[in-house]
């Protein structure tokens, strides 16, 4: 499930998780998303396998130009309170318009080949859910440059969510990479708070917080943790990187 803003097209038909039962969603101003590799079968691109994913970036790169150079797009004159400097390729994003003021409760997201919950809003809880066996973090808390997919999140709770038997390390995790693939600085984040949620059979680090400034990661219970390499190179169960003023008890 993603939390954030809406895109008019597939980004590619790997990364995206396979469809997704969901049994109870609350939302309010948020737009959710459960896409499937089958939506890039039906719209004709091409099969898997050899010059399928050719045809697919070659349409997507011309789709694009035309997109771009469309005479009626509107341009925006953006005038910033300081100075700064952009570097090449910066997205600018619209606070108003990411889905902000969210409400995931009482859902499960189990069994999924990626993310079980993508976050990519402000304002908004993730409470009293069930994730179980996705193979990357269960909740993600994370802008996709890559993808052009939203923007880093403000005061977000989650809370009394069970998680078990996450397939990869940082079953929860919030992150942010630029397109240079550098981890961000603290702020990009602000107040995300982690609290009193259940880990069983979830591999260290369990939870991962990077480039966040203020929050509370306090009350969480994990049982069970699971062993490997990495574990054993990682044995705290909560990472902070580029991180200020987090609380972890």
């Amino acid at each position: 499930m993603a939390v954030g803003l809406k895109t008019d097209s597939l980004s590619s038909p790997y990364p995206h998780s396979l469809s997704v039962k969901v049994l109870v969603v609350k939302c309010t101003n948020a737009y959710c998303s459960i896409s499937c590799q089958a939506n890039w079968r039906s719209v004709g691109i091409g099969n898997i396998g050899a010059g399928g994913l050719t045809v697919f970036w070659k349409t997507e790169n011309e789709n694009n130009k035309l997109r771009l150079t469309n005479p009626q797009n509107k341009i925006i004159k953006l005038i910033v309170g300081k100075e700064l400097t952009f570097g090449f390729g910066a997205v600018i994003a619209d606070i108003n318009k990411m889905g902000n003021g969210f409400l995931v409760k009482n859902c499960n997201f189990s069994y999924n080949r990626s993310r079980g919950i993508l976050i990519k809003a402000s304002n908004g809880n993730v409470i009293g859910n069930t994730l179980q066996e996705n193979w990357m973090s269960s909740v993600l808390i994370s802008p996709e440059a890559w993808w052009l997919e939203s923007g880093s999140s403000d005061n977000v709770e989650v809370s009394n969510n069970i998680i078990l038997d996450n397939k990869q390390n940082k079953a929860i995790n919030i992150t942010g990479e630029g397109f240079d693939g550098e981890i961000a600085p603290a702020g990009l984040h602000k107040n995300i708070n982690i609290t009193n949620n259940q880990f069983v059979n979830c591999l260290f680090p369990v939870i991962y917080i990077a480039s966040t400034k203020d929050g509370n990661i306090t009350g969480n219970k994990i049982t069970k943790p699971a062993i490997s390499n990495l574990s054993v190179q990682n044995s705290t169960h909560t990472m902070l990187i580029n991180c200020e003023n987090i609380m972890t008890k």
